[in-house]
């Protein structure tokens, strides 16, 4: 009998365990996860991932798109209500001014603020800038000489680099678009460049990506695109033993600089444990580890512990007045449109 009761006893003690103390578990877990939604290199966003969670934990849902795909669904999302992410970072400033000045961003608090370069602080927006890529001329150095290379954007509106540049559509690509916005501006606020690159049949592609590697391959001479997927296909022909013949001109008229915010969105619904994981995830990439990773993959850094590799000292740089942008984003949407298709 004694036996019995003993043998009882121990099986309470076990299903009180198994159901009282594993599902406290299983939901503090649940409720630290957040839903990411994130633009940028496959492989780097991966790496940032598993760095981050080795220290917190499975708690990241990285919802990985394109640039003009996470700003579609954003701004969709945000027009609905509410926007289902916990953080998003990716696509330009266009977008997150945007959402901004619509209240759809709540403020941050940053850890290392005081690490950040001045060039990259936003005092007066709800976002933090993680990082700045630059917007140059690819080309093949198999299919056009040394000799023959622009030396500056408004080179491309030459007769002799006709059917031989390709660029990503503005109307499919988020970048493309703030490369659009770009160009408008250097060209005195009218649309004489796009039609400059329309006359001289310029390809557009669904990506900037797809400019990269189409010059890589030798679909295209050039291509206007960022220049960071040079870093990236070079050092995936170092790994794989052959070597990548496209380079980059930094052209004259100043490469278009092209910053990358992150930003956590106003939520009714976010628990204490998710905002604390959200607040978290900002910080990290904005630590010097998560920095030098994203320096690896052809960005630069917004940090002044982490050095500038991959941008000349003497290029000329091109800052987008993104306020501008939005000024006049219709015009300049119609104004592409009706050139280009």
């Amino acid at each position: 009998m004694k036996k019995s009761l003993l043998v009882v006893m121990v099986l309470l003690l076990s299903f009180t365990f198994i159901f009282n103390v594993q599902p406290l578990q299983a939901t503090d877990a649940e409720e630290a996860k957040i839903t990411v939604y994130i633009s940028g290199p496959e492989g780097m966003i991966n790496k940032l991932e598993a760095a981050f969670e080795e220290q917190h934990g499975d708690v990241l849902d990285m919802n990985i798109m394109g640039c003009g795909q996470l700003r579609t669904k954003v701004w969709t999302e945000s027009q609905a209500g509410a926007i289902e992410a916990d953080v998003i970072w990716g696509s330009d400033p266009l977008l997150y001014n945007l959402l901004d000045e619509n209240d759809f961003l709540q403020p941050l608090v940053l850890n290392d603020a005081e690490m950040i370069l001045e060039e990259y602080q936003v005092a007066d927006r709800n976002y933090a800038l993680v990082n700045e890529r630059y917007i140059v001329i690819l080309y093949n150095s198999e299919m056009i000489d040394e000799a023959d290379l622009p030396t500056s954007f408004a080179d491309l509106a030459d007769p002799m680099y006709m059917d031989l540049i390709a660029k990503a559509d503005a109307s499919q690509s988020s970048t493309a678009f703030a490369i659009a916005t770009a160009f408008y501006e250097m060209a005195g606020n009218t649309d004489d460049y796009f039609q400059a690159l329309k006359d001289n049949n310029v390809i557009l592609m669904k990506s900037n990506g797809s400019v990269a590697t189409g010059v890589m391959e030798g679909q295209f001479a050039l291509g206007i695109a960022p220049y960071d997927p040079i870093v990236r296909l070079n050092n995936k022909g170092k790994k794989q033993g052959f070597e990548v013949p496209m380079s980059a001109v930094w052209p004259s008229d100043g490469a278009v600089a092209i910053q990358r915010p992150v930003a956590i969105p106003v939520s009714e619904t976010r628990s204490e444990a998710e905002q604390a994981t959200a607040e978290a995830f900002v910080n990290f990439l904005l630590s010097k580890q998560a920095q030098n990773m994203t320096v690896q993959n052809g960005f630069v850094s917004v940090r002044s512990d982490v050095e500038n590799v991959h941008r000349p000292v003497d290029a000329a740089i091109f800052d987008v007045d993104w306020d501008m942008g939005i000024a006049n984003e219709e015009m300049i949407k119609d104004a592409y449109q009706n050139i280009f298709h």
